[in-house]
């Protein structure tokens, strides 16, 4: 009796999955996931991927070693925000600003080791100029960058000016020596500790590219799509009478079993597309909070076929659903201000969960109490034929 029932599931989910590979909006769907793993892991890896483009013009007399270790700090890295391009001359840099071709230009004075230590003597004179054609909170940042790079050098300098106008000491001291003195009291720590609550979480932090990190968000949304469209295509077949031999009760198991498959056979190709960008965090915790994902996706998607059984509204829903969860969920950023609507999603779940599997036991609740209710809409609207 086990064996046949056992046969018999079989031969519905392979049907089912059969069904689903048959449509053509199906495929186009799954066929996104590659697509998308394949252009952000391409932008990701292109030179020109930073948000900001800056032109670098580093001024004449500024090829020593001291000057060069110096300016080491502006090199193209691919988690860098900002892209630079080194330019010829102070006229280039600026006539990539003027044509759009950068967003900034940062123009070093020449001798600029010579021009610091006059700074940091007393002058007024700049040693760095910035050409911008607007202002932004992204331009701000990128004179952070100019700070951060710069500051270690004039702080030295500034030390160094310290003892010669200040304490006047009555013998010379030495380069080496001041500078050894100076790294005794120098902190290189940074003023901001970063910790992380799980190992996985800090290799992400660590070796994910900002232009790849929202890749498992946007999988997630191509993974609840087919969901969706699977029930859109059980509420087209239910409309021409496929199932109406079933009972109500089975009508729902079909649906959730259809919404199941759809939803493994997306999160199949996902999780090699994550593998293969780089982007796979743990096994462990990727495993069990994909087969959660998809469980609490098929109850999703059944829940809302269950309440919207028309073909127009369902199809009008669909992207009210997907941009919800490209805007609520913690994709790009997080939205924690609208946590009510973010637990309503079923990848609010998932994305924390990548990296915090304490998540599984609230996407656990999550797949309870939709599966209940998806079963309790379903059968009052049914009421009279049970």
């Amino acid at each position: 009796m086990i064996e046949k029932s056992l046969k018999k599931a079989l031969i519905w989910y392979l049907l089912l999955n059969k069904r689903l590979l048959k449509k053509t909006g199906f495929f186009v769907i799954l066929l996104l996931i590659p697509i998308l793993a394949l252009l952000m892991t391409n932008a990701a890896e292109n030179e020109d991927s930073g948000f900001m483009r800056i032109a670098i013009y580093y001024g004449e007399n500024n090829d020593d070693k001291n000057t060069a270790e110096l300016l080491s700090g502006f090199n193209n890295e691919a988690s860098d925000l900002f892209h630079y391009t080194v330019c010829k001359s102070e006229e280039e840099a600026v006539s990539m600003v003027a044509s759009s071709k950068a967003d900034a230009a940062w123009v070093f004075a020449d001798d600029l080791l010579e021009r610091i230590d006059d700074y940091a003597a007393g002058s007024k004179d700049p040693f760095v100029k910035i050409y911008e054609t607007e202002e932004n909170t992204l331009l701000k940042l990128s004179r952070e960058k100019i700070y951060s790079t710069l500051y270690p050098h004039i702080s030295y300098r500034l030390y160094c000016s310290y003892i010669d106008e200040e304490l006047r000491p009555d013998f010379e001291i030495p380069e080496d020596a001041r500078y050894e003195a100076y790294k005794l009291y120098e902190n290189d720590d940074s003023i901001i500790a970063f910790e992380y609550l799980s190992s996985a979480e800090e290799k992400a932090a660590r070796t994910t590219n900002y232009l790849t990190s929202p890749m498992s968000g946007m999988f997630a949304i191509l993974m609840l799509l087919c969901g969706l469209a699977s029930t859109m295509y059980y509420i087209n077949d239910e409309k021409n009478g496929t199932f109406d031999w079933l009972t109500p009760r089975k009508k729902l198991l079909v649906l959730w079993t259809s919404n199941f498959c759809a939803v493994t056979i997306a999160a199949i190709f996902s999780t090699i597309a994550l593998i293969l960008s780089g982007n796979y965090t743990n096994f462990g915790t990727e495993t069990v909070m994909m087969l959660l994902y998809i469980l609490a996706s098929a109850s999703f998607c059944t829940l809302v076929g269950a309440v919207i059984p028309s073909r127009r509204a369902f199809g009008i829903i669909i992207p009210i659903v997907l941009i919800g969860c490209l805007v609520f969920c913690p994709i790009f950023f997080d939205l924690s201000q609208y946590r009510i609507i973010q637990l309503l999603l079923p990848p609010y779940y998932y994305l924390f969960g990548r990296f915090d599997l304490s998540y599984s036991w609230r996407i656990l609740i999550y797949l309870g109490t939709t599966s209940v209710l998806a079963y309790g809409v379903y059968l009052f609207k049914n009421r009279k034929i049970i």
